[in-house]
């Protein structure tokens, strides 16, 4: 979606191979539902590239979540990317201090597709069923719009720094809508479920008229492909990404927390899903893998 954090992410991928590594490639950036929508697509042959959250990538390969059953074991790794936070947002006349305060309320976690099986994950590791909650499932724009109408009382949205649909939000309602702030029995039900997830601090100050810290969840993304992409595009992608991190942040703010000293041990996280074998070229000549 163009309002969250893929498409600029995407736009930066593309950009870095043209301008920067000089790829005799064409590539093109598609506009997507999100991470479940750009695993689909991979997993049907409609695109090369995909940026999938780590949840997302092992359930493809495993046959698991939204791919019960439907493994595909072709998935392959160039590099992680920049890390993607999992935010709630609430309106502040909901009166949401816990998780506990959702239940009944009228909450978005995304459009079907958009990866809003992350939310699930999270929601259920503390102990809520989905029917706990009045689900509307909702894209980017119709819960911009929904929040400022008061048609929903909140809403997950994922994605990195700084957030475009949330810079929105917290512009034109200002304190009128808050981030959720994770509570540390919370966090702990959320990294007990899967280690994967790690708390975030996001800092006062980091939107509009946000005048608090508040606790999010911090996750992975991949830049994934499959075994048919060809060696030197992988290679000439994790290369890229990895030595141009100051230029590309200059497309999309949140690549400068894109640290290639520790893919080595976000890719161990996911250790059944190899490496392509250009990428692989790449992390072996750095040194980061041996």
């Amino acid at each position: 979606p163009t309002g969250g954090n893929f498409y600029p992410m995407a736009v930066g991928i593309e950009k870095v191979l043209a301008e920067k590594m000089n790829c005799t490639y064409t590539t093109k950036v598609m506009v997507s539902g999100g991470s479940t929508d750009n695993a689909n697509l991979l997993a049907r042959g409609q695109v090369d590239l995909a940026i999938l959250t780590q949840p997302d990538a092992q359930a493809l390969y495993e046959g698991t979540g939204a791919w019960q059953g439907r493994a595909f074991k072709d998935l392959q790794i160039i590099t992680p990317l920049i890390p993607g936070h999992i935010r709630l947002v609430v309106r502040a006349d909901a009166n949401v201090k816990t998780l506990a305060d959702l239940k009944g309320k009228r909450f978005s976690p995304g459009q079907m597709g958009s990866g809003e099986s992350t939310f699930w994950h999270i929601w259920e590791a503390c102990g809520y069923s989905q029917n706990d909650l009045r689900r509307e499932y909702l894209d980017l724009g119709g819960i911009v719009d929904a929040l400022k109408d008061g048609k929903i009382d909140g809403a997950y949205l994922a994605g990195s720094e700084p957030y475009s649909s949330l810079i929105d939000l917290k512009t034109s309602m200002g304190e009128k809508i808050q981030i959720y702030n994770f509570t540390e029995e919370e966090v702990a039900k959320i990294m007990a479920a899967d280690p994967r997830y790690a708390p975030w601090l996001c800092k006062a100050g980091t939107y509009p008229n946000q005048s608090t810290d508040s606790t999010i969840i911090a996750y992975h993304y991949y830049l994934a492909t499959t075994g048919e992409l060809p060696n030197d595009i992988a290679y000439l992608a994790a290369k890229g990404l990895n030595e141009h991190q100051q230029w590309l942040s200059t497309i999309h703010a949140g690549y400068v927390n894109l640290d290639a000293a520790k893919a080595p041990g976000i890719m161990k996280m996911t250790p059944q899903i190899p490496i392509h074998e250009g990428a692989l070229k790449y992390w072996e000549e750095v040194g980061a893998i041996q």
